[in-house]
């Protein structure tokens, strides 16, 4: 059978043609790349090089600004489907990853697995989606920290309070380690840990206040 390619194919037109067949792959989803670079040695000096102190330096605000630059392109729906509107026409892997990341946004997560916290308060669950709606501006978001949420050990144990009947309900403890730090910019004089304080609450309660009555002062050597 006649070929309209001339075979056999010129070395530097087939080495061409494996590398368009491997990004090709690769960016449809089709393979993983596998490659088998070897590791090297960097040359470098033990002296310390303000040079190099400064060039870390604006790297890492160059890592600010990309994390910004994620984050905002990541959460503008409008921005990513206008932008993938072509490539989402005719690429299938790209759709199904879209259809995913759709179901996603509109269903939401199955199980809340983080917390928001700003001081005192903590925001969980639907709070937290409430709370971030209103706040837009991100440096007002840099006052919250995002933790994920531990899920403690649940136990039986009597309830007491004030005008209210003994109740057998499920409790879970949380542990607060406290500590002090003193230092200046350049050195640290001291940082150890000077006490802890233990507080159970009904499981299902959010907070864990003790002025508030969210909770109850308990300690780990109660039995």
């Amino acid at each position: 059978m006649v070929t309209i390619i001339p075979l056999p194919l010129k070395t530097d037109t087939l080495e061409f043609l494996l590398d368009q067949a491997k990004d090709f792959a690769i960016t449809h989803g089709i393979t993983s790349c596998n490659t088998n670079d070897q590791p090297q040695v960097a040359s470098h000096m033990l002296l310390p090089s303000p040079i190099i102190r400064k060039r870390f330096a604006e790297a890492v605000e160059v890592t600010k600004d990309f994390n910004e630059l994620y984050h905002k392109v990541a959460h503008d729906y409008n921005f990513l489907r206008d932008a993938l509107k072509s490539v989402l026409a005719v690429d299938s892997f790209t759709k199904g990853l879209w259809n995913i990341y759709e179901t996603v946004r509109n269903e939401g997560i199955a199980q809340c697995i983080y917390c928001i916290a700003i001081l005192g308060n903590n925001f969980f669950g639907d709070d937290i989606k409430e709370l971030l709606s209103k706040i837009k501006d991100l440096n007002e978001r840099t006052q919250y920290i995002l933790m994920e949420r531990i899920r403690p050990l649940v136990f039986k144990n009597y309830a007491v309070w004030a005008d209210k009947s003994v109740e057998l309900c499920d409790m879970v403890s949380e542990l607060g380690i406290y500590g002090v730090i003193i230092g200046t910019a350049d050195h640290i004089i001291m940082n150890k840990e000077c006490g802890h304080l233990v507080r159970t609450k009904t499981l299902g309660t959010n907070e864990g206040g003790l002025s508030k009555e969210f909770a109850s002062l308990d300690s780990p050597y109660l039995v």
